[in-house]
């Protein structure tokens, strides 16, 4: 187990690294559901993804205030207007993108801290791929991990 100091030196390396990116391509054959994130300014842009998967007929949803809850949207706009539901309850096929400050190649993350995401990731069924989305240069060789810190399935980064 790793001090939290350590994590708090590395968000504030990671945060640095803040120049525009967007995640464009990312397969949505075969999901009925994508599960996203409305992005922060050093967060990469999901937008496009976004409107895709809405242009297709999908259902798209959208972190809501309560850990674990998302809303459900029919347009990318910010607030979040929609229906909330609990993440635990998606019966759809689902693809969920995962923010983070670094991911390594096996899932780990650093988010920011609020254990937010890690919350919402544990309450995920087993129906929804979990991918992260990161600036490339933001892929680790190792970052610390605790036992409440959650792994994705799958990296994605731009």
């Amino acid at each position: 187990m790793t001090d939290n100091t350590d994590k708090t030196e590395l968000r504030r390396i990671y945060i640095k690294l803040n120049r525009p990116a967007k995640l464009e391509e990312v397969k949505l054959d075969g999901y009925e559901m994508l599960i996203a994130y409305q992005s922060l300014p050093n967060e990469v842009d999901v937008n496009p993804v976004m409107e895709k998967a809405l242009s297709r007929g999908m259902k798209v949803a959208v972190p809501a205030l309560e850990p674990g809850h998302f809303a459900l949207i029919d347009r990318v706009v910010c607030p979040v207007q929609g229906p909330e539901f609990d993440i635990s309850g998606v019966k759809e096929k689902a693809l969920m993108l995962v923010p983070a400050l670094a991911y390594t190649q096996d899932g780990t993350r650093l988010g920011r801290g609020g254990g937010w995401y890690d919350r919402a990731l544990a309450r995920c069924p087993e129906n929804v791929l979990k991918c992260g989305v990161c600036r490339k240069e933001a892929i680790a060789q190792s970052l610390p991990q605790e036992r409440f810190d959650m792994k994705v399935d799958r990296v994605y980064s731009v």
